[in-house]
């Protein structure tokens, strides 16, 4: 049946109590050891903690029923609760190792956990914390972890897909590493805050994050599967970010370096503040990408929108498939489109600055080149029409100019030094042009 003590308990030795008829078991007082004794409580009812318990050696429920708890439980050893944990009030836990299911978190009360070891929580339940949760150690997470207010973590591995869903006066603060080959889910209105390296040791499956809000990085992430940033993406560091497929809405850089590594594709919007951008696998972009230094693309990019590339130093490998949208690249030195890249379904392409062509370069609408260009190859461009007003310089490469209206060479511009120079369509020329091999014009020329 049920067992009751009134008063304060003081445990002599190890204890058991058990209630084989699923009774109530009830400590109205302060439970209390001498620094030696366990207590074990067994019933498929309700355990009852009515004040504090301390100075025990460890503490464990069995796996029926509940165990609510009003005051702190401090023990010198472990603390097991095999059921339902139901907080009266504010709670802190504090021992070596513990273990929870699931715990409740009443109408806003707080639970901290303290073990000097490791905490795990949910083993695939719930953790229906209605205040804030935080955990001082390591923390082992297999399920759900549910606040109100914030969550904050010392460090977490993950035995099982993991959600951390905060309110939004809360947020998500990681301090230490997370680790796991499991699936991590965050999502909050507030800030989610990740203070040290993710997947380092044990890749994550997956990273994902919510709409609302931010999330800032200070170390690496890598991830077997996807991650995806749901909301604007902050640097405090300079990062690498390897997985599968990487999605990033956008991104504040705060002047560090960002290398992306996804084997399958990465979708990349509006990046600002970067120092130098590498980006190792297919990207699409759209939106403003400006780095302080360089960018570097070592594989194919498709245009989802308008993009304009600025940096001091690019350098795109693959090839770029425009989708019909419009691609600004306004690079202080020089660009550099070498290789067998290729630029194709452009609608319009404007180079602000000098670039380096060994490439096939297609547009529907106009070409405008406003500084020198250098050919490092043979070179066609094909479009509606170009602009060409800093020169180019041959290299004894071939150049080949397709447009459906008319070619402008004007200004102070000189071609010097070109190869085989073929001009498909209309030209107008105001400039100096030279080539050690043949010039071929097969449209109207007007000088």
């Amino acid at each position: 049946g049920a067992v009751s003590v009134a008063g304060r308990t003081t445990l002599g030795a190890d204890s058991v109590v058990t209630s084989t008829a699923n009774g109530t078991v009830r400590f109205s007082g302060t439970v209390e050891g001498n620094g030696s004794e366990s207590l074990v409580v067994n019933t498929g009812g309700s355990t009852v903690f009515g004040g504090q318990v301390s100075n025990v050696t460890s503490l464990a429920t069995d796996a029926g029923g509940t165990t609510t708890l009003s005051g702190h439980v401090t023990t010198l050893g472990d603390q097991s609760y095999g059921d339902q944990v139901l907080l009266a009030n504010a709670v802190t836990l504090a021992g070596v190792n513990g273990s929870l299911v699931t715990v409740d978190g009443g109408e806003g009360n707080s639970l901290t956990l303290n073990f000097s070891d490791t905490a795990t929580v949910g083993a695939g339940g719930l953790v229906g914390n209605r205040g804030s949760f935080e955990s001082l150690g390591q923390t082992v997470l297999n399920g759900t972890v549910q606040s109100n207010g914030s969550q904050t973590y010392a460090g977490l591995r993950l035995a099982g897909a993991t959600v951390l869903t905060a309110g939004p006066v809360g947020g998500v603060l990681v301090q230490g590493k997370v680790d796991g080959g499991s699936a991590l889910t965050v999502d909050t209105a507030a800030a989610t805050v990740f203070q040290s390296a993710i997947g380092s040791t044990t890749p994550l499956a997956s990273l994902t994050t919510d709409a609302a809000g931010s999330v800032t990085l200070t170390g690496d992430v890598t991830t077997t599967g996807n991650q995806t940033y749901g909301e604007t993406l902050n640097l405090a560091a300079a990062v690498v970010l390897t997985g599968d497929v990487g999605n990033f809405p956008g991104v504040q850089a705060n002047g560090n370096d960002l290398t992306l590594n996804f084997s399958s594709g990465i979708s990349l919007q509006n990046l600002n503040g970067v120092r130098d951008l590498l980006v190792e696998g297919d990207a699409s972009l759209e939106g403003l990408i400006v780095a302080t230094g360089s960018q570097n693309y070592a594989a194919n990019v498709t245009l989802t929108n308008a993009t304009t590339i600025q940096a001091n130093v690019a350098s795109i490998a693959g090839t770029i498939t425009g989708n019909n949208n419009d691609l600004t690249l306004n690079i202080a030195t020089t660009v550099t489109i070498d290789g067998d890249a290729t630029l194709a379904n452009l609608a319009n392409l404007t180079v602000l600055g000098a670039a380096d062509l060994d490439a096939s370069i297609q547009t529907s609408g106009v070409q405008n080149f406003a500084g020198p260009v250098t050919l490092l190859g043979s070179t066609d461009l094909t479009g509606l029409s170009g602009l060409f007003t800093g020169g180019i310089a041959g290299n004894a490469k071939a150049l080949t100019l397709n447009y459906s209206q008319t070619t402008t060479i004007d200004g102070t511009s000189v071609f010097s030094n070109i190869g085989d120079f073929s001009v498909v369509g209309d030209a107008n020329l105001n400039a100096t042009i030279q080539t050690t091999g043949l010039q071929s014009y097969g449209g109207v020329t007007t000088l």
